[in-house]
């Protein structure tokens, strides 16, 4: 299994936590830089995208504990019968 990376990315001021990578990160880093140099209303645009683009790191991390809950579980059963 590959290693993930969780980051910050920073929007207005505020932090979102992304996966590295993503395409959230990589959206949410030109919608802060489109703010940073005055162009609001793509900032507000690559924002939104951004909110529906994959990549929020709470969302990956509850997907994977949710696998790892799964194979624990197949693997309980596979103790307990054999």
């Amino acid at each position: 299994m590959s290693r993930v990376n969780y980051i910050n990315v920073q929007f207005k001021g505020s932090n979102y936590m992304v996966v590295e990578g993503s395409k959230r990160a990589n959206v949410l880093k030109r919608a802060n830089r489109a703010w940073s140099m005055g162009y609001d209303d793509l900032a507000i645009e690559l924002f939104n995208e951004a909110l529906d683009a994959d990549g929020c790191a709470f969302t990956h991390r509850e997907r994977q504990e949710s696998e790892d809950a799964k194979y624990s579980d197949l693997q309980s059963y596979y103790n307990l019968y054999n």
